[in-house]
């Protein structure tokens, strides 16, 4: 499924054949990006859990909730030692439990994981307290490769079906209610995630907002 991810969204991308040559170079950098950042969690947690359930990224996209904040900071650690562990275990199989990875050996994994994330701005910064977001360049990347040319996808849909049930993203109430995160949060911290999103989202022209208050997401109408 993670192979298929990335082939799709590559189509996708390069089939926008109305934008330039170089904005579509570009998405395809973001989006390898974007997707070595998905597949190091997600095969990290499947080669540590058998039964294959995958823990979100929580994504914080700036509605100033100090607990979402906080809980995208430790998703970003959590994430990153999930990783090391899943290294450690196969190096383990592989050439015995007493071949461990060196600190400079785990903290040259945790960074090629952050690092590559903050490349395609799902960090918010390179230095100090890092947390998941989804900058200008990401959500356009991830319009570009989830929407299919001369298509559009309810702002519903992006956000539910493609960013969380594809890309594991967290943002908006139905894909938190659906992950178990609203047992520790409440629901409206989500919806304003969500709202601010679509504020995001509207500014960069890859949101259109209709007269019966449907949302479409895309590049073209």
């Amino acid at each position: 499924d993670l192979d298929e991810l990335f082939r799709d969204g590559i189509v996708n991308i390069l089939q926008h054949t109305k934008l330039s040559t170089v904005t579509r170079i570009k998405a395809v950098v973001n989006w390898t990006a974007i997707w070595l950042t998905i597949m190091q969690m997600v095969r990290s947690v499947r080669y540590l859990n058998a039964d294959g359930i995958v823990a979100p990224i929580i994504i914080d996209c700036g509605a100033r909730h100090t607990q979402l904040r906080r809980a995208s900071q430790r998703c970003l650690k959590e994430n990153q030692a999930i990783i090391v562990e899943a290294v450690e275990l196969c190096r383990g199989r592989k050439y015995g439990e007493k071949s461990r990875l060196s600190k400079q050996q785990a903290d040259k994994i945790k960074s090629f994981f952050w690092a590559t994330a903050a490349t395609s701005k799902l960090l918010n910064a390179w230095r100090g307290r890092r947390h998941f977001t989804i900058g200008l360049d990401a959500l356009e990347t991830l319009v570009l490769a989830g929407v299919e040319q001369g298509t559009q996808m309810t702002f519903g849909d992006f956000v539910h079906e493609w960013l969380y049930k594809k890309c594991h993203f967290v943002v908006g109430r139905t894909s938190a209610q659906e992950a178990g995160l609203l047992a520790d949060f409440d629901a409206s911290i989500f919806e304003d995630n969500e709202a601010k999103l679509v504020e995001q989202m509207s500014a960069a022209g890859l949101l259109t907002e209709y007269s019966d208050a449907t949302r479409m997401v895309g590049l073209e109408n």
